[in-house]
């Protein structure tokens, strides 16, 4: 699954103008992994099903690290 945060300053759809709007600088997590980074876009999926984000609105975010240690301490 990748996570993206919103860096453009405004309210963003995704997918579609009707699309599910997230908010500047919240972050939404998509189905799919990152297949391919270009200088403008970073891809997710393959094929039909390939989906471009732009750098311009969108940051790669990592996955949040657990807060349970190793062990369960």
């Amino acid at each position: 699954m990748a996570r993206f945060k919103n860096i453009s300053g405004t309210d963003v759809h995704v997918g579609r103008t009707d699309g599910r709007v997230v908010e500047a600088g919240k972050v939404i997590a998509v189905d799919g992994e990152v297949t391919e980074q270009t200088d403008e876009a970073y891809i997710v999926g393959a094929g039909d099903d390939a989906r471009a984000w732009p750098r311009a609105t969108w940051e790669l975010v990592s996955e949040p690290k657990s807060s349970v240690k190793a062990g369960g301490e």
